[in-house]
């Protein structure tokens, strides 16, 4: 996995883009995670980096490395793997890709509030494609019976649900 620090430096080396990891989508994922923000890490993601608050608390000197590539690493296989199904739109990837990643962040370390600790304390970074499926058949569940519009994954509604049902199945 690459960070991409500079834009398209990784590219222009000639790596394949599904290894490589830019600096919104980190940010996305960390805010997602991290901040327990789905909603916000869809709905602006250009915006997270400009609130100095905000990019602190994703990029705080304190947080341990491997947060970020677990994170990330996550990040992307769900991407991926999402892509890969075949059954659900583009526009749908795009509105619940952060929730499943809250959504297994969460069950990962039985907790509503996965944080640095917690993550970077996770030895293997590994997902399997049936743990993937499962989050997302969740999530997907949710995101349609709220409409399934880019207007939920932006609310808050979708976020509290999810937590209702993170709450009930794993008893948190």
């Amino acid at each position: 996995m690459y960070y991409d620090r500079r834009k398209n430096y990784y590219k222009n080396e000639g790596k394949k883009p599904k290894e490589i990891v830019s600096l919104p989508f980190l940010s996305q994922c960390l805010m997602s995670t991290l901040l327990q923000r789905p909603d916000s890490a869809r709905a602006r993601p250009s915006t997270l980096l400009e609130n100095d608050e905000s990019y602190e608390k994703l990029f705080h000197q304190s947080n341990a490395l491997n947060t970020y590539f677990v994170v990330a690493s996550w990040g992307r296989s769900i991407d991926l793997r999402l892509k890969e199904l075949k059954k659900y739109e583009t526009a749908e990837i795009s509105d619940i890709k952060f929730y499943v990643l809250y959504y297994f962040c969460c069950s990962k370390v039985t907790s509503l509030y996965p944080s640095n600790a917690k993550i970077s304390g996770l030895e293997n970074s590994d997902i399997e494609d049936a743990e993937i499926d499962a989050a997302s058949d969740i999530c997907y569940d949710i995101y349609r019976e709220l409409g399934g519009t880019d207007k939920v994954a932006k609310g808050t509604v979708y976020l509290e649900k999810i937590k209702e049902k993170l709450k009930q199945e794993f008893e948190l």
